[in-house]
């Protein structure tokens, strides 16, 4: 269930009482009861002496959640292992924390979609060139993360960036109040987050509020759009030309160079590889082990400093959509609450970031945007 802060204030409201005497006779600041209808919960005590005071049951103050209002498509993890029934729970908890933000209404404006007349190849390469024009990817050169986030907003997904209850799993696609989301674990290499981040954007353009359930022809497309989409047969010829007269050893070199020059992982290359050359056969997993040394987790994208103001300029950039959101609600929400939404631990910085959001919701609205 939700907490419905706002009820506080109504309730207050009615009986002509100021929230300063309400807090007074709980025994509270008023800021805390700024929080609690800002959306944090009172704890033990000062829930039960809020709803004396207010005559509240306390199942007033939540909104039970509509079981179909968030629906989440888990399907695998890493290594295409399964994803359990209780793993999905923890997925679907997660995605409720944020449900607050989203209208209950839906979008207000059309989202892009794609019929998917059947999974064959065909088709997932018609797709994958249709997502890298509307990403707006220079041809020939595989789709680096930067396009892939600009390739969401363009299809109206909102994306989240936040720690995982479950580490095994680089990113999955929700659906929330009929908003499509895409939640990005912060944890993740960046060699290994383009192609799931493009999965879950398949899926979320072609199922089309359709049921969660997903079968292994559909993820088996997906994973085929996203590769496809990712690396243009161009770039996969071209390094299969250099690498198809030369030993091993020089493969494995020319393999890592243009992985480490375009920030991706051999493993995709490779893969794509055998679809031209079955008999290919090259043990690189070290070598993609090692690549991945090179490179950063996500999270130090979004971390380039200490700065409040530079963190909210990183995530804004890759997920502008979201941050609008937020915006549009900052003067209700309390710092915890800002929190919880970016995963914050520390008081200051919440109360930080939360004056930062403020002051660009005020300029904005003084440029008339």
């Amino acid at each position: 269930m939700q907490w419905d802060g706002s009820a506080i204030k109504i309730r207050a409201d009615a009986q002509g009482l100021s929230l300063s005497e309400l807090a007074r006779r709980i025994g509270v600041s008023r800021q805390a009861v700024n929080d609690w209808i800002g959306g944090q919960i009172p704890k033990g005590l000062f829930l039960i002496t809020l709803c004396d005071i207010l005559k509240f049951d306390p199942d007033e103050l939540f909104i039970k959640e509509p079981e179909e209002s968030v629906q989440v498509l888990v399907y695998r993890s890493k290594r295409k292992s399964p994803v359990n029934p209780g793993q999905e729970e923890q997925m679907k908890e997660l995605a409720i924390r944020y449900k607050r933000l989203f209208p209950m209404t839906g979008p207000t404006t059309l989202r892009p979609t794609l019929t998917v007349s059947d999974f064959s190849e065909e088709n997932a390469k018609i797709i994958a060139t249709k997502l890298r024009q509307m990403g707006s990817v220079p041809e020939a050169i595989p789709l680096d993360y930067f396009h892939a986030f600009q390739l969401l907003r363009v299809l109206d997904i909102h994306v989240i960036f936040t720690e995982f209850p479950v580490s095994k799993l680089y990113a999955f696609y929700t659906c929330i109040n009929n908003h499509r989301v895409v939640f990005v674990n912060i944890k993740t290499n960046l060699l290994d987050l383009i192609f799931p981040l493009l999965n879950e954007t398949v899926h979320s353009i072609i199922r089309n509020n359709k049921s969660m359930l997903v079968e292994d022809a559909e993820e088996d497309f997906c994973d085929t759009v996203a590769s496809y989409t990712q690396f243009p047969d161009v770039y996969i010829n071209k390094i299969y030309d250099m690498i198809q007269t030369v030993k091993p050893g020089n493969q494995i070199n020319i393999l890592k160079e243009y992985s480490r020059n375009n920030h991706h992982a051999i493993c995709g290359v490779v893969e794509r590889i055998k679809k031209l050359d079955p008999d290919f056969d090259l043990k690189y997993g070290g070598s993609d082990t090692n690549l991945r040394k090179e490179f950063r987790l996500f999270e130090n994208i979004l971390h380039e400093s200490d700065s409040v103001r530079q963190y909210l300029q990183s995530y804004r950039r890759l997920s502008p959509l979201f941050i609008d959101l937020v915006l549009a609600q900052v003067d209700d929400l309390s710092s915890r609450i800002i929190g919880e939404i970016f995963s914050l631990e520390n008081y200051s910085d919440m109360e930080s970031l939360k004056d930062e959001l403020r002051q660009v919701k005020s300029l904005e609205v003084a440029a008339g945007r």
